[in-house]
């Protein structure tokens, strides 16, 4: 839509690898809307979710939200490893 709000969410995001696995952890910020899944996908097509955020608003405030210069800490992971 052309006058649509952008979605601002923000991952930093880092890994430490062995041979046999990748530990990742991490920090969401944004909007806080909507609701937000972070997930990676290893070499065997196996997906791992490393995040899930799920959004306080409603479908009829959460979008107002967005209309907001508003960031906020929408949580955290830690040393989550995945195999390779």
């Amino acid at each position: 839509m052309p006058a649509a709000p952008s979605l601002d969410n923000y991952l930093s995001i880092t890994g430490s690898a062995t041979t046999e696995q990748v530990c990742y952890s991490g920090q969401l910020s944004g909007d806080a809307f909507p609701n937000t899944e972070i997930f990676v996908v290893n070499s065997k097509c196996q997906a791992t979710t490393l995040f899930t955020f799920a959004s306080t608003y409603d479908r009829e405030l959460g979008p107002w939200t967005l209309l907001s210069p508003t960031i906020v800490a929408m949580g955290s992971f830690s040393d989550i490893c995945v195999p390779y």
